[in-house]
């Protein structure tokens, strides 16, 4: 039996323990808000928690949808993404310190998969059963039973070859702490881990998974467990901080800052766990050499 199977069965009748965290920016309106609120979404409104900068101007922005998700006003200091993020776990720690979700607010689905048979064979699929609840509810017991730190899904499209949802669940399968990720608060501010104010480190979803990777903690990729989002190039991320620059021109100025402030190291300068990489979709990706962190890991075992 397929292991999501097994898992479902098990879970179907239970509630949701554990809350969804999502900070959100300039967009009240956004693929997260709109989800929550199909007739079809299951999760109730107490384990919605969308995350505000603590300005009048926000906080007018998102009044409108009060009673929709749960508004969680961020300390007055924090200003960008990664300081939001670092504020998130610390809020966590106190009141969700097993287990959080952080979704970006263009997220707009989440399923488990499950064996289908078509004509041509076996395939991963979005099982029928599915729903929100459940998704959310297997993800956290693959989480907290295999003792993870972080663990993290991928985007809706790579999950369709069969052999995947059987993948182990164990730490360094699979990379990836952006967009939808399940952390262990407690966890990892007993490990002094944390994500950091974007000035300070750079790009803050590689600057968690370099703590992550350094302090040896458990993380993972979830292969039974899948999302969708609206397209990157509709997030407003970083332009107030970089008018005029476009997406890509303001990723490339925070891996460049992960790379100088985080690392230490000029721009380009090589790093044995790390390499940057040319591609169609965007330039200068920065990807981990895990056969480098992998021997790291074994020498703790």
């Amino acid at each position: 039996m397929y292991r999501s199977e097994k898992i479902y069965h098990q879970l179907k009748n239970e509630s949701l323990k554990y809350l969804i965290c999502v900070p959100s920016y300039n967009r009240p309106n956004s693929a997260f808000m709109r989800w929550v609120q199909d007739k079809n979404f299951d999760v109730p409104r107490e384990n919605l928690c969308v995350f505000i900068r603590n300005t009048p101007e926000q906080i007018a922005l998102y009044e409108p949808y009060k009673n929709i998700v749960r508004l969680i006003l961020l300390p007055k200091e924090v200003t960008d993404l990664g300081g939001t993020r670092e504020a998130i776990v610390i809020w966590g720690r106190k009141h969700s310190p097993e287990l959080l979700f952080m979704l970006d607010d263009r997220v707009n689905g989440i399923w488990w998969l499950n064996i289908v048979q078509r004509p041509k064979g076996e395939f991963l699929d979005v099982d029928s059963r599915s729903t929100p609840k459940t998704a959310f509810q297997i993800w956290a017991y693959q989480h907290l039973s295999h003792n993870m730190v972080a663990t993290s899904i991928s985007n809706k499209g790579f999950h369709w070859m069969p052999d995947r949802i059987n993948k182990p669940i164990k730490p360094l399968n699979g990379s990836g702490m952006n967009v939808c990720v399940a952390l262990s608060p407690k966890k990892l501010i007993e490990a002094d881990a944390n994500y950091k104010p974007i000035d300070k480190v750079g790009v803050e979803d590689i600057f968690i998974l370099h703590q992550l990777l350094t302090k040896r903690l458990p993380f993972c990729n979830l292969s039974d467990i899948t999302y969708n989002q609206v397209k990157p190039e509709s997030s407003g991320g970083n332009s107030t901080v970089m008018p005029g620059k476009t997406r890509d021109e303001r990723l490339l100025v925070v891996k460049k800052l992960f790379w100088e402030k985080t690392l230490g190291l000029p721009w380009g300068t090589k790093h044995p766990g790390y390499y940057v990489v040319n591609s169609k979709s965007e330039s200068n990706l920065i990807r981990v050499n895990y056969n480098y962190w992998r021997k790291r890991y074994a020498n703790t075992e």
